[in-house]
């Protein structure tokens, strides 16, 4: 059988505001994230300047520990500094998922199961302000799938959620072997 163990999810989403960032890494600790990426987006609410960014991640990082013990997770996601889209992206080789409403067509669960399993995986969200036509642009020709979760307009956290426990699910360990 194969092993599916080696699946890496990583997330990176448009910083949120208020507790949702804390939040959010906890339950997708819980789920079995990788790595977490908090993005500056353009329409993110949260803006932080480089101590603030610093002081947010060391934080992060101490959620995500706590979170991977609680849960039992044999590793300890590392959260990075808050960073910008466009190097996130860059530096990134796998598949990358996007849900975004401009692709009704192109449904999550039609994609990851009419496709050969990726073993690096990354899950792109925008904040609560949605995508930028600049960010869209950006993502679509970095060749990321742009998939649609259904008709609802999910929350931001809602969203990251969603993608990563479907992802885990279909080609991860979510779920049992």
């Amino acid at each position: 059988a194969e092993s599916f163990n080696n699946l890496e999810v990583m997330l990176a989403f448009g910083l949120l505001k208020g507790e949702k960032t804390d939040w959010l890494i906890q339950k997708a600790v819980e789920l079995g994230v990788s790595a977490i990426w908090p993005l500056e987006m353009d329409h993110s609410i949260l803006k932080l300047d480089s101590k603030k960014a610093l002081d947010r991640q060391k934080r992060w990082q101490k959620i995500a520990l706590e979170a991977a013990q609680q849960c039992g997770a044999s590793q300890v996601p590392t959260v990075e500094l808050p960073q910008k889209l466009a190097p996130a992206i860059s530096k990134f080789d796998g598949m990358v998922w996007v849900p975004h409403e401009a692709r009704p067509e192109e449904s999550l669960k039609r994609e990851l199961r009419g496709r050969e399993r990726s073993v690096k995986n990354l899950i792109v969200v925008g904040p609560e302000g949605g995508f930028s036509a600049v960010e869209t642009a950006l993502l679509r020709d970095s060749g990321a799938n742009l998939v649609t979760l259904g008709e609802r307009i999910l929350r931001a956290e809602t969203a990251s959620l969603t993608v990563l426990a479907l992802v885990l699910y279909e080609w991860g360990n979510l779920g049992g072997q």
